[in-house]
């Protein structure tokens, strides 16, 4: 595990882009497929994380797109 200070990357800005990539995770799956065609040579994309961010308040380091 790695932590990152003094990166000057304001607070506002870190929730603003975890708020972006909790509304990528949320979209239907066929719309977040929109954004993976013609970008890999595999015709597979998971999205998947491996926590509920309803229930956890923990946030980071754990959504992917494979």
């Amino acid at each position: 595990f790695i932590q990152i200070v003094n990166h000057g990357v304001s607070v506002d800005e870190q929730n603003e882009l975890r708020a972006a990539g909790r509304g990528f995770f949320d979209l239907p799956t066929e719309e977040k497929k929109r954004y993976w065609e013609g970008s890999s040579v595999s015709e597979t994309a998971w999205y998947m994380t491996s926590f509920n961010p309803y229930k956890e308040a923990k946030l980071e380091w754990r959504d992917s797109q494979v």
